[in-house]
């Protein structure tokens, strides 16, 4: 019995690892996404925001593979990253401190999965050698530090940012397909 509990205890560590990895990468890809909405204040962050989430929403799909060892598709991601966005929307404002923390480790950790692909450029242009380089970058589970010296600057738009997507309804992926269903049934 000891050495069966002894082989499946990493089985089990490892799965709950690509489980955390999974939550937290669509954690980082739901705050970039609404944070795109700061693009009506200030353009180029939220261009800076929208190429994050691209990344964490990637890198998601790859985990979630990893994790559950099916093909991942874009409805399953945006399903996910909905359910997340909610969360998020239905706890804000009391949680801007903790998503202001969360913003300063999610742009640290797509610093670093960054700094891994550019020093791998010519790799990445082979699917099978460009997942494998993502999938061996630094993980999201960590604590990140922000990776510039400007957080003040930033800080002040994270607020802006989130009070941008409240005014426009909260729109998530999966509320946005929603409505477009509804727009061509009538």
């Amino acid at each position: 019995m000891r050495k069966i509990i002894l082989i499946l205890l990493p089985l089990f560590f490892n799965s709950s690892l690509a489980i955390a990895d999974t939550n937290q990468a669509n954690r980082c890809s739901a705050i970039f996404m609404i944070m795109t909405s700061v693009q009506t204040t200030n353009e180029g962050l939220g261009k800076y925001f929208t190429q994050q989430g691209g990344m964490s929403g990637t890198l998601t799909g790859l985990y979630l593979g990893e994790e559950t060892g099916k093909r991942v598709t874009n409805g399953m991601l945006s399903k996910l990253k909905s359910k997340e966005m909610t969360n998020i929307g239905n706890n804000y404002p009391s949680n801007l401190s903790k998503i202001e923390n969360e913003i300063s480790s999610c742009m640290g950790w797509t610093f670093a999965v960054g700094k891994v692909i550019q020093s791998n450029r010519s790799s990445m242009k082979n699917n099978t050698k460009a997942k494998q380089i993502l999938l061996s970058a630094p993980r999201p589970n960590t604590e990140y530090k922000y990776p510039f010296k400007d957080y003040g600057t930033i800080k002040p738009f994270i607020k802006v940012g989130f009070d941008n997507w409240i005014s426009m309804g909260k729109m998530t992926p999966q509320l946005f397909k929603d409505k477009l269903r509804k727009g061509l049934k009538k």
